[in-house]
């Protein structure tokens, strides 16, 4: 399916006026926009497709220009798509492109966080930098492995 680069464009120029430089990737049958590596709004053929999260699906799909987001397997908590009567005006994909930032924007892990790293022996995780080549060339001249 191909999507509509208009409203790609105009999604652009909504999420940078909100300080944000999202990674756009092809998914879903159209264009994704990830913030902070989670995906948060995209274009479907003509129509917006923005994650509310499953508590404000409800209260999203009672506005007459949203249905359900289905891949085939049931609609998918969380997720609306949006028909171009409800986008119409920049000020509407606004309001979509804001409550979709407020969902996923407490959802992405701080840019500094560090990656957490099981250890070999199955015990709990341990923060990533104290696994460093040198850490690990400390314990190999120790014995350990």
């Amino acid at each position: 399916m191909a999507f509509d680069p208009d409203l790609a464009q105009r999604l652009r120029s909504v999420l940078a006026a909100a300080g944000q430089a999202p990674a756009e990737k092809k998914m879903f049958g159209g264009l994704s926009f990830l913030v902070r590596g989670n995906m948060c709004c995209g274009v479907r053929g003509d129509e917006l497709l923005v994650r509310l999260g499953p508590a404000s699906t409800g209260g999203a799909l009672a506005y007459p220009a949203t249905r359900p987001f289905d891949m085939g397997r049931g609609p998918s908590p969380g997720w609306v798509l949006v028909t171009p009567d409800g986008i119409a005006t920049d000020d509407a994909l606004a309001g979509w492109v804001h409550q979709a930032l407020a969902f996923v924007s407490p959802h992405s892990p701080p840019s500094n966080t560090q990656p957490q790293v099981r250890s070999r022996t199955g015990g709990p995780t341990v923060p990533g930098p104290s696994r460093t080549p040198e850490r690990r060339a400390s314990r190999c001249a120790a014995g350990a492995r």
